[in-house]
């Protein structure tokens, strides 16, 4: 995960002309992602539902991060950032819009907001689909209530006002 961590900055400060920032992770986890960044010299600041990995983020690994869930009213003492980073976060919201709405109004000008979804529905799946007449199947039900696709992905954003720089994927 680290070399995963190393390039996702690497684009990040890529894009922000090589330089280091201060970065907002929704859905920090127990705080390995954000952890790179401090390293790196960011700075870093997490939002984490969970508890357990809210304690973990800060009392293991040194970080500032809020036991919260993110929503209007929270927004609004986070401040604004050159970074907001949500991995595999917004599968799992029923108002993916309204989230991103949120993070539009937490970025500074010029800032990047860097999303991570999974791609449960593949090629293979795609395949057995159109040539066997299989159903289409999800990998993670219940727990994600969105799929995306690069064009669905680019389409949210782009609604809610942002303009893609850069989209990539891992698998397939």
């Amino acid at each position: 995960w680290n070399d995963v961590y190393r390039e996702r900055y690497d684009v990040l400060e890529k894009h922000l002309g090589g330089r280091k920032g201060s970065i907002l992770d929704v859905g920090s986890g127990p705080g390995l992602f954000l952890a790179n960044g401090a390293n790196r010299g960011w700075s870093a600041k997490g939002v984490e539902p969970s508890l357990e990995a809210a304690r973990y983020s800060k009392q293991e690994l040194g970080l500032d991060v809020e036991n919260i869930f993110l929503n209007e009213d929270t927004a609004l003492s986070l401040g604004q950032f050159d970074v907001f980073h949500m991995g595999e976060v917004l599968e799992h919201l029923s108002d993916p819009a309204g989230m991103l709405k949120i993070a539009h109004s937490l970025i500074s000008p010029g800032g990047l907001l860097t999303l991570i979804v999974p791609n449960d529905f593949n090629p293979f799946q795609l395949i057995l689909r159109d040539h066997v007449g299989m159903e289409p199947w999800w990998v993670a039900p219940p727990h994600h209530l969105n799929y995306f696709s690069h064009e669905s992905l680019r389409k949210l954003v782009e609604r809610v006002g942002f303009e893609v720089v850069h989209m990539e994927s891992t698998f397939p």
